[in-house]
């Protein structure tokens, strides 16, 4: 699982190479049984992360 900065930086991200997905998602502040699928997508032209920034409204 990784950590990611700035404008995504309460988000973490879980890597499927061989398929070259993303799955950007953030923990419940309130629990973290609980998480929030972001975005699901690849990663060229960083196009998940865009995804995720404008879904989360910090764009």
């Amino acid at each position: 699982m990784g950590i990611l900065y700035g404008e995504l930086w309460d988000c973490r991200k879980l890597k499927h190479k061989k398929l070259g997905l993303r799955v950007i998602f953030r923990q419940s502040p309130q629990s973290i049984e609980v998480i929030e699928i972001v975005a699901i997508g690849k990663r060229e032209d960083d196009e998940v992360y865009v995804t995720a920034v404008v879904r989360l409204g910090r764009n």
